[in-house]
């Protein structure tokens, strides 16, 4: 399964440039998240794909799902640190 370690990070990083960081990888994620539900929405894609790419489209985006509930609660976390 996943395992995740957490560290107390107060005073090892920069609380203001992580949360930047973060900031700029969620309107990213975002930003290629919705590019790839509208694909995933068009029936003229759906109807011309093969059906293995339709597959690889949706795990892509439930990846993507996956990384952005990461990244925001990395974010909430960083709020509790200022």
């Amino acid at each position: 399964g996943d395992v995740q370690w957490l560290f107390p990070l107060a005073g090892f990083i920069d609380p203001k440039a992580e949360k930047i960081r973060l900031e700029k990888e969620v309107k990213k994620l975002t930003s290629e998240f919705a590019s790839l539900q509208n694909k995933l929405s068009n029936p003229g894609f759906l109807a011309k794909a093969p059906t293995d790419v339709i597959e690889k489209e949706k795990a892509k985006l439930e990846s993507l799902q996956d990384t952005l509930t990461t990244l925001q609660t990395k974010l909430e976390n960083l709020d509790l640190l200022t």
